[in-house]
């Protein structure tokens, strides 16, 4: 069987799932694209079809861009990434959430303030409320504005951790991208564009894009799924952006690459190289624990490796589960939508849906068939 037949066939067999709206997934090598398939509906309801071109919200997935452009600031001379995050925030409020032992809030200064190294590789302190319990419970009582509820507000969180003293994934990228606001005196929309999507002719990317043949978001179970309406994205580092497999796939590509794309050249390739490799040790990532089921389930991004961050990025640190090498890079969105890069294969995939809760049991079959697929399994 050729591998495209393999990567049909894995999408013919899990676009069947009833708990899966639709499929998107597209795999790519350093020359171009090797292929790109769609199953599914857009919205349950209308039943209009999903094709490739279809554009899904990329939540986290937004986060790898976004590092991408600190550290072409960084390569600038414009950021460091030993500078305290106070440098380019000095109003920012910066406190240290903690449980009490009688279960009251208590909040307090933290040793000192989370570099942009750390908020890069969530090493920062910050969480998310889905993640956290204690957080979670300052945002029930209204102590701390949900990040959902009030995107902007919900970045003023506090830290739940001391600075580089675990790794914890959260809003350190979301804020990163804020640094950038600050030092360049632009909007954050306004600075993808102009540092990575126009370069890399990502025409189809960005925040808040009209509505055709965008995928909705669905939650629910089987029969019950239901696609919710689209909601306004603030413009974040963290989250916020829509795009195509296309798109993604070009940026992607450029990673392989070591950093260029059709003559056009968005980092170095000794920044490849930095943002590749693991940057948190002696600490490493770990299984994330959900205290919100209907946001998230719990989740080990690693897929059968031990897994490290680089600057953006999940580093596997052996082979995963379905063919990924060691070295490969890779993260998701919360909606299901997931992506992998193999330097060593020399290829990049991108498969994705659009439901809740993240690491939903369907997705993450599907993602693994078309995976296999690609390696030939």
């Amino acid at each position: 069987m050729s591998t495209t037949d393999a990567l049909d066939h894995a999408l013919d067999a899990h676009g069947q799932d009833p708990d899966l709206p639709m499929i998107l997934a597209g795999l790519w090598d350093r020359d171009g694209t090797r292929y790109l398939g769609a199953r599914g509906t857009l919205d349950r309801s209308s039943g209009e079809a999903a094709t490739p071109a279809a554009r899904f919200a990329l939540a986290s997935m937004t986060k790898p861009l976004a590092t991408v452009a600190v550290l072409q600031q960084v390569e600038a001379g414009t950021l460091e990434l030993e500078a305290p995050m106070t440098a380019y925030l000095p109003n920012r409020p910066l406190e240290l959430l903690e449980a009490g032992s009688d279960g009251s809030l208590q909040r307090r200064a933290p040793a000192r303030a989370p570099t942009l190294h750390e908020l890069l590789t969530h090493c920062s302190g910050f969480s998310y409320e889905f993640l956290n319990g204690t957080l979670l419970s300052a945002v029930q009582a209204g102590a701390v504005p949900s990040l959902f509820a009030d995107p902007v507000g919900g970045l003023e969180a506090p830290l739940v951790f001391e600075p580089g003293s675990a790794w914890g994934y959260g809003i350190g990228i979301d804020i990163a991208g804020q640094i950038l606001e600050a030092v360049l005196g632009e909007g954050l929309d306004a600075i993808l564009a102009k540092q990575l999507f126009e370069p890399l002719g990502m025409t189809q990317t960005s925040f808040n894009p009209d509505a055709a043949g965008m995928a909705k978001v669905h939650v629910g179970e089987g029969a019950g799924l239901q696609g919710l309406p689209p909601a306004p994205q603030h413009p974040s580092g963290g989250a916020g952006l829509f795009s195509t497999l296309e798109d993604y796939g070009r940026f992607l590509r450029a990673l392989l690459r070591g950093g260029e794309l059709d003559g056009q050249r968005i980092l170095s390739e000794a920044m490849v190289a930095r943002l590749s490799a693991n940057q948190i040790a002696p600490l490493a990532v770990t299984p994330m624990t959900s205290v919100l089921p209907a946001m998230s389930l719990d989740s080990d991004m690693g897929f059968g490796s031990e897994a490290s961050w680089g600057y953006g990025f999940l580093r596997h640190e052996g082979p995963g589960d379905h063919g990924r090498q060691a070295g490969s890079l890779s993260w998701a969105g919360l909606f299901n939508s997931y992506f992998w890069l193999d330097p060593a294969a020399g290829v990049a995939g991108v498969w994705a849906t659009q439901r809740l809760p993240f690491c939903h049991p369907a997705a993450i079959a599907g993602l693994g068939a078309f995976e296999r697929a690609a390696y030939g399994r």
